[in-house]
């Protein structure tokens, strides 16, 4: 079993990152999240890595529970109602939740 604590994964065209308690997020990193409910950030990692940084574009964050008990799971998550392509599949939706629920039952076995 594999028992590291990821903090970023590549899925399908989107770098999704969990911010735990005591990271730094946002613009320029100045904030320090304070809250025992983990964040999830999705970046579009096919934006140009040399302008926007190692993870791409920053398109959305929500607090992990928000993802974890949506209605209707693996279905697609429109994270920009602005920009057609920045919706997550429900196939990469499903692979998100799954990924999040493996780390967020790592974090929770400690």
């Amino acid at each position: 079993m594999d028992t590291t604590r990821h903090t970023t994964a590549r899925i399908g065209p989107w770098t999704v990152r969990i911010v735990w308690k005591g990271e730094r997020y946002g613009l320029n990193n100045v904030i320090e999240h304070a809250e025992d409910m983990p964040l999830v950030e999705f970046y579009d990692a096919e934006q140009s890595l040399t302008k926007f940084g190692p993870w791409g574009q920053f398109v959305s964050r929500y607090g992990a529970p928000t993802i974890l008990t949506r209605d209707h799971p693996g279905m697609p998550l429109c994270l920009h109602g602005g920009v057609p392509r920045w919706t997550v599949s429900a196939e990469h939706m499903a692979l998100v939740e799954r990924w999040l629920e493996a780390q967020c039952a790592y974090v929770g076995a400690d």
